[in-house]
């Protein structure tokens, strides 16, 4: 989260031209109006070893993804790399993944 709440605005907006919150109904047509987008999603590896550069061991793309939710705003200062942090939910209509042992393609 970053002080002017850009990133999480931008999930809200997102979210209200796909349903809005107060009307429940699209603001946009979902088909043509560049809602539904394909996400990548890269796990890294955990610095191990000798190695301190981070490395891409999975690859996720979901395919015509859109968020569903915004959490709250969770903050704690107990944490070392943020102290507020929130999820957001996708729904998508498949993914694929590349990487690791099990790739499903």
């Amino acid at each position: 989260m970053d002080d002017a709440f850009e990133l999480r605005s931008a999930y809200e907006r997102w979210i209200q031209l796909t349903n809005g919150v107060d009307t429940n109904t699209a603001e946009a047509d979902v088909t043509t109006g560049g809602i539904l987008e394909d996400i990548t999603v890269e796990q890294l590896n955990k610095f191990g070893g000798t190695s301190t550069e981070l490395e891409v061991i999975r690859t996720y793309k979901l395919f015509a993804g859109f968020p569903v939710s915004v959490s709250q705003v969770s903050v704690a200062y107990d944490n070392n790399d943020s102290y507020e942090e929130f999820d957001v939910e996708f729904a998508y209509q498949y993914h694929t993944s590349t990487g690791g042992s099990n790739e499903v393609l």
